[in-house]
């Protein structure tokens, strides 16, 4: 934590006396001028001692700012001024101005993303949940501990465990659902609860997203909600020791914490599911791995107020993950992972990438994985992740290793980026390279690329090929030695994209689209 009032060895409020009713609105009226980000608050009227004023800004304007307040990130220090021996004003010292407003942005940007997630026809308790999964799937634990605040959380995609309570609280705030943080000086933690149709739960992110050995990176379909929507007397009886015991009151020392004593979420099918559960037109949708369902690997809709799933896309459970290297074993579990990318679904077999299209209930191949050198057990891909508005598979050659890489794949869909609050500062995307397409007479297609001296890593050109309803039929991997390469198009391709990539995938062109019949095609992107 970032003050003494959370040291683990010293007991809140034990050495100090409680706020009486003038310091209760000295404190919140502190406060309230820092988040207008005023340099200078006039206190005079409250007749704050010294002594007491370092009591009161330590232990409870600290406590008030990083439990209820966690937008206030940039308070670093003040200064007072002093009339003999009582303050008359408060100096605050903020972080630079220039920081402050990227910081912000992009805190707005991740909010306004989050939200876009949300419907106003979802209940209170289903945007908690894809709340919690935003969260958890898109931020890790930070084992430096250095992240600890809501700016770094946001900003480095990583935090202990207030920055996963701060920027939950943050978005609950911000989508009007009651939300409080909550400290354990005892078991040196935070996490929050929620307010739902007028009851109080537990939901502790941080223990969702737990930290694996040696690297491990997890696949999407570990997600955990073990912490999502207890209440105290299950939380306590989790096993969790951090969880164990917290604080009796709030930051004023005086006001007790919120009671969660509902049941009304104990058999919820939410903590039942470990894969992603994905919002669609007003349904959620998710992949029945399990035995507790009714067929296995079916993509499924689960109605969460009833408790219930429903298959709606059987094809998929003939699906069959092998060992590396042994194509006569196969485990005993399916690993479809369910992922939302350009307001659209995906999931994927072993070595293939699949669109779904939940209005007729079909799914259309559009990726598959083919190494140079491939495996007999045609086992490659075991989830799909966002990285960067790229859809990634997440590539493995040992269920036990987690991911060993994400391998961004590209699709005849242009994913949406997160809109800037800045228009100044907006981001424009560059690459180094580029490349040109040309019909020949013969029917076949020239591509030339333009590849800058001073990059170094461009090893490979990618071509794809599409036939008249869009979906892929291949991609050919090309040795960029040469200057140009010459192509003949598959008979059904109706169109050409070319792009050029490094040896660890990484673009380093955008995509260069090329309509076969069509003599109006434009030479690049």
């Amino acid at each position: 934590y970032n003050n003494d009032m959370f040291n683990s060895d010293i007991s809140l409020f034990s050495n100090i006396s409680l706020p009486d009713e003038n310091e209760i609105e000295f404190v919140n009226h502190v406060v309230s001028e820092m988040i207008d980000m005023n340099t200078q608050i006039d206190v005079t009227s409250y007749n704050i001692k010294t002594n007491r004023f370092s009591e009161l800004w330590n232990y409870f304007i600290s406590a008030s700012i990083q439990q209820e307040h966690p937008e206030l990130f940039y308070l670093s220090g003040c200064q007072i001024s002093l009339e003999q021996d009582t303050v008359t004003n408060i100096f605050p010292e903020y972080l630079s101005e220039s920081y402050i407003k990227e910081a912000q942005n992009q805190i707005t940007n991740e909010l306004e993303n989050i939200k876009s997630l949300l419907s106003d026809d979802m209940s209170d308790f289903e945007k908690i949940l894809v709340v919690h999964d935003y969260i958890v799937n898109n931020y890790s634990y930070d084992t430096t501990y250095g992240s600890r605040t809501l700016d770094t959380m946001v900003l480095q995609k990583t935090g202990v465990c207030q920055g996963y309570t701060y920027l939950f609280k943050y978005v609950m705030d911000n989508i009007g659902i009651d939300c409080v943080t909550v400290p354990s000086d005892e078991n040196n933690h935070i996490w929050n609860k929620v307010k739902i149709n007028g009851e109080w739960y537990n939901i502790d992110l941080t223990s969702d997203d737990p930290i694996y050995e040696d690297s491990y990176i997890p696949f999407s379909t570990e997600i955990c909600r073990d912490f999502f929507i207890l209440n105290d007397d299950e939380l306590i009886s989790s096993g969790n020791e951090s969880t164990s015991a917290w604080n009796d009151y709030k930051w004023d020392g005086q006001t007790p914490v919120e009671i969660s004593d509902s049941t009304a979420y104990s058999d919820s099918i939410a903590r039942q599911i470990s894969g992603n559960i994905i919002p669609k037109n007003g349904k959620f949708y998710v992949f029945s791995n399990f035995d507790i369902f009714t067929g296995q690997n079916n993509l499924a809709v689960v109605d969460l107020d009833n408790n219930t799933i429903t298959s709606v896309y059987n094809n998929s459970s003939y699906f069959t993950w092998k060992p590396w290297g042994k194509p006569l074993s196969f485990y005993v579990g399916q690993l479809s992972s369910l992922i939302s990318f350009n307001n659209e679904l995906y999931f994927n077999s072993p070595n293939k990438v699949y669109r779904y299209d939940d209005a007729a209930n079909t799914a259309e191949e559009v990726f598959e994985y083919e190494p140079e050198t491939p495996d007999v057990s045609k086992t490659y891909i075991w989830g799909l992740k966002v990285i960067d508005n790229e859809l990634n598979i997440e590539y493995s050659e040992d269920i036990n290793s987690g991911v060993q890489k994400y391998i961004p794949i590209y699709l005849d869909v242009t994913p949406t980026p997160t809109p800037s609050t800045d228009p100044d500062n907006s981001p424009t995307p560059t690459m180094p390279c580029s490349s040109s397409i040309e019909k020949e007479e013969n029917g076949s297609v020239t591509i030339t690329f333009q590849i800058p001296d001073d990059v170094t890593e461009a090893k490979y050109l990618y071509t794809a090929q599409y036939d008249e309803n869009g979906v892929l039929i291949g991609i050919a991997q090309i040795d960029i030695s040469q200057n140009t390469c010459n192509i003949t198009p598959e008979e059904n391709a109706s169109s050409i994209k070319a792009f050029i990539m490094a040896d660890d995938f990484k673009p380093l062109s955008m995509a260069t689209p090329y309509q076969i019949n069509n003599t109006e095609n434009p030479d690049t992107i």
